[in-house]
């Protein structure tokens, strides 16, 4: 299993990873025409109650206690947002081409052990 953290005003939340994979994106592409990637994470179903119910806090919340980072082995991956109610997946992405997204989900994947 894989494990990603969350902190929301001091809050911390690890949740473990079912399953991760970098996907196209249908109909959207960068400047250039390239095909748009992201990383689809499905989380474990103990964890998506959990994750739900943060991401409904985080939405009901003022600024900054609206976001959460995305944070790997201790690295924020992904900046701070508003997110969308969480429930048992979620879409990342980082600026950058398929080459970008593969090294999130490399990371990913590393931070198992």
């Amino acid at each position: 299993s894989h494990h990603m953290c969350y902190y929301l005003t001091g809050q911390r939340l690890n949740a473990t990873i079912d399953f991760a994979q970098v996907v196209r994106i249908p109909g959207a592409s960068h400047r250039g025409g390239q095909p748009a990637y992201a990383i689809n994470v499905n989380f474990a179903p103990a964890e998506a109650a959990a994750l739900h119910a943060l991401s409904v806090r985080t939405e009901k919340a003022s600024p900054p206690r609206d976001q959460i980072a995305w944070i790997v082995r201790g690295e924020v991956v992904i900046s701070p947002g508003t997110p969308d109610t969480i429930t048992n997946s979620v879409q990342l992405a980082v600026s950058g081409g398929r080459a970008a997204q593969q090294r999130l989900l490399n990371e990913i994947e590393a931070s198992r052990t």
